[in-house]
């Protein structure tokens, strides 16, 4: 393909909708190869390669390079090569109109193709008019260019714009809407818009609340967000092109304002449009198309799927339908010079002029024919479609573009934004005291897990908002801030806190107010035993568990003496109950049973204590902490039993690096998840959760943060269904998916006793995992999975 004065760049392209059917049109060729000898046929046209029209504008540059491209490889037209003029406008009417000048004086033109938008076309239609020169113009959809004007040169391409957002205008009014907010650019193209909307309003009974035009450019978007608020407009619509739907969207979103449908302009057709504005501020986000890469539509040149796919292969971009309006101009004009070409190669412009106003065609674009030459709209665009798209939720945790309007080609329901502002989810977390180091990780996993759900729009169009506040590690400082939260309207789901001894003291409050709640770091299955809860369920497995693992391989390997040390907490006292029964099951002989407040324990002392009674198992402890001291403890005893294994703190990712290499080869400790774990949640896989988790918070992600990721995944699910058509959140509703459902999430299987049962809450489908620090086989050391064996990916290492 040959271009005069001009470049072409690889460009954004944007996909939107029109369902027509197929073409019945001749087809263009197949023509003899080129003549390299003949004179080529030379078309020539402006586009905004600079200025605030680019975005969109290259889109139909880039239509009209392919169909030129496409029409020689075909053999030209009568198999001569046509040669593409593109010349930047700069977005700029007076200077696309004085290129156009020079293009009509040019006897080296043959056809001229129009440029982009509106606002541009008004400026160059009285140049074309006035030169009698033919136009096809592929991307004004201002009707009021040619209603009246008695047109005798130019015909349009693009369906009126007058009826853009009418299909918006009458979901929205079946969805209950009553009142709309208007924002329009004041050009051409969205003036005309706004004029339908106007009379589309009333027709459907709709009350324009706010109506109000910006100059281009120039649009306070954060200010027409907040003035529709304020309004309180059901309906917002409008915009200009497409930066202006991506900054009205995101703003949308940063004031809080979540009307129920949003309708804007060009820029939601793009399909960058929803990463550009991000997904939450995309959701439920319509425009109009006139046409979609899925429809079965036949041009001269080619049908709409092989279209799809050059342009694809040309450009790196999914095709817009600025980019098959475009390509349509050039397939019609080439049928129009087939009859419009004399014996020596000469243009006719007349003969061309009259097969554009009288011809009933098909393009790849869809459907063409224009009002005739002498009626008062001539020229004038009269059978293409305009349908509405959609942006809405893919069931992969993006979204797509659907089209939902006229509901007989429609491809999915409309979505709507549910009312009101984000949906606030609340809870404590230890940013403060013992059990912070812990406790952060699992606040952690709480903020990216909104993060990336709101990255993948939110839930019905409202993002989430997590409300986190310090609980300073103190249970009573815990449940006095859970009274506060399920007393506050403004909060719409708790999460709990960190550790079982802090949740021990938030669950009556939570059970008492009638707030469902999911606790994901409580591990003691004895906050649930025999407690007939009804609103709070577990997200761990119980805790009585957590060392049974390494119990059963010291025994295996020879191990007799058995000594426990424990934090006098709930939790801890729960692992230490497990404990006893897994040595009494094995028939080892327990020679120590000591507790510790908490906070207090004197670590190497009792690891002293230990060794004297002959320890060969050296199990238990608190937290984190804990079990970095009672490691040092043993050494700076020389005490070095068969198997040391603690809770929580050498499943941390971390441990090894805390007490040195040398002190935590061999340790061992329990958890349900490692980032090596081949789980899949609703938002992430474990790959994905602990890739971001590395790229947040810069370290590798341990269970405590899985966890807080996990139940916030669970409650994404059962928020899908306990959110009501209100907008409002059925907390009962809320309640009886999680006290019923079967899923996976990021950190494993969850299912929990149903309501009514005298464990109803606790976890029991949840693995429990015994993880071991051992040679990587470079030098370091690496967790490795040792029990159980279905599960384990190394054989248990043993102090000598």
């Amino acid at each position: 393909m040959r271009y005069a004065r001009s470049r072409v760049f690889p460009l954004f392209a944007t996909a939107t909708a029109v369902l027509l059917s197929a073409s019945c049109s001749e087809a263009i060729g197949p023509e003899p190869d080129p003549d390299p000898e003949a004179e080529p046929v030379r078309f020539a046209a402006t586009f905004p390669e600079t200025g605030y029209l680019s975005g969109d504008g290259v889109k139909m540059r880039n239509g009209y390079a392919l169909a030129v491209e496409m029409l020689n490889q075909q053999g030209g037209i009568g198999g001569r090569e046509v040669v593409l003029t593109l010349r930047d406008d700069g977005s700029d009417p007076q200077a696309a109109a004085r290129i156009y000048q020079e293009f009509v004086a040019d006897p080296s033109v043959d056809v001229v193709l129009g440029p982009f938008s509106s606002v541009i076309t008004e400026a160059v239609l009285h140049v074309a008019e006035a030169a009698g020169k033919p136009l096809v113009t592929a991307a004004a959809g201002s009707g009021a260019l040619w209603a009246g004007w008695g047109r005798q040169w130019t015909v349009q391409m693009a369906a009126p714009a007058r009826g853009y957002l009418d299909g918006s205008v009458e979901l929205a009014a079946a969805n209950g809407a009553e009142t709309v907010a208007l924002v329009w650019e004041d050009s051409r193209f969205p003036r005309s818009v706004a004029s339908g909307v106007r009379e589309a309003a009333v027709e459907a009974g709709l009350r324009i609340v706010v109506d109000q035009s910006y100059a281009p450019g120039r649009a306070d978007h954060d200010a027409l967000t907040r003035a529709a608020k304020t309004a309180n407009a059901d309906v917002f619509l409008g915009g200009g092109y497409l930066q202006d739907a991506i900054d009205f969207a995101k703003a949308a979103a940063t004031t809080d304002y979540a009307p129920q449908l949003m309708g804007l302009l060009v820029g939601p057709g793009d399909p960058g449009f929803a990463s550009a504005a991000g997904n939450a501020a995309a959701q439920c986000v319509t425009s109009h198309a006139t046409w979609a890469p899925s429809i079965a539509t036949q041009g001269p040149l080619a049908d709409n799927a092989t279209f799809v796919q050059r342009y694809r292969q040309t450009f790196g971009q999914s095709a817009h339908y600025l980019a098959a309006g475009a390509f349509g101009a050039v397939e019609l004009v080439a049928t129009g010079l087939r009859a419009a070409m004399d014996a020596s190669g000469q243009v006719n412009d007349e003969a061309l002029r009259d097969f554009l106003f009288s011809t009933a065609t098909q393009t790849v674009a869809g459907p063409y024919r224009v009002a005739p030459l002498g009626d008062p709209s001539a020229g004038s665009q009269q059978a293409a479609l305009t349908l509405q798209i959609q942006w809405q939720d893919d069931g992969e945790g993006g979204l797509t573009q659907r089209i939902v309007y006229p509901a007989q080609s429609a491809q999915a329901d409309a979505c709507f934004r549910r009312p009101g502002g984000p949906i606030r989810v609340a809870a404590t977390f230890p940013a403060t005291g013992y059990l912070s180091r812990d406790g952060g990780k699992m606040r952690d996993g709480y903020a990216l897990a909104v993060e990336m759900l709101n990255e993948q729009g939110g839930l019905s169009g409202r993002r989430l908002e997590l409300v986190a506040r310090n609980d300073y590690s103190h249970p009573d400082s815990a449940a006095r801030i859970y009274a506060e939260l399920a007393a506050d309207e403004a909060v719409d789901v708790l999460l709990g806190p960190y550790s079982s001894v802090i949740t021990e003291a938030v669950l009556p409050v939570v059970e008492d107010a009638g707030r469902p709640m999911i606790a994901p770091m409580a591990a003691s299955a004895d906050l649930w035993k025999r407690q007939n809860r009804e609103w709070t369920v577990q997200l761990l497995s119980s805790a009585r568990n957590f060392l049974k693992g390494s119990v059963e391989l010291a025994a295996d390997a020879g191990a007799r003496n058995v000594a426990l040390v424990w934090e006098d907490s709930r939790f801890p006292a729960s692992v230490a109950a497990g404990v006893r029964e897994a040595v009494h099951a094995r028939r080892l002989r327990l020679v120590m049973d000591q507790s510790y407040a908490p906070g207090r324990a004197r670590h190497q002392l009792l690891a002293r204590a230990a060794k004297r009674a002959g320890a060969d198992l050296f199990v238990g402890g608190g937290y984190f902490l804990d079990a970095a001291e009672f490691v040092r403890g043993a050494a700076a005893e020389s005490y070095q039993p068969r198997l040391a294994s603690f809770t929580l703190g050498p499943a941390d990712p971390g441990f090894a690096d805390e007490v040195g290499a040398g002190l935590a080869r061999c340790v061992a400790s329990n958890t349900p998840w490692l980032p090596s774990s081949r789980t899949q949640g609703p938002l992430a896989a474990s790959e994905t959760f602990a890739a971001r988790h590395q790229a947040a918070y810069g370290s590798q992600a341990g269970y405590h943060s899985a966890g807080g990721f996990a139940a916030v995944e669970l409650l994404y699910e059962g928020l899908k269904a306990a959110v009501a058509g209100n907008g409002e959140i059925d907390d009962e509703a809320l309640r009886d998916f999680l006290f019923g459902a079967e899923v996976e999430t990021v950190l494993g299987a969850y299912g929990v006793e149903g309501l009514g049962q005298a464990d109803a809450g606790r976890q029991r489908a949840l693995q429990n995992l015994t993880v071991q620090w051992q040679d990587d086989g470079a030098g370091d050391l690496t967790q490795r999975i040792i029990h159980p064996a279905s599960a384990a990916d190394a054989q248990p290492c043993f102090n000598r």
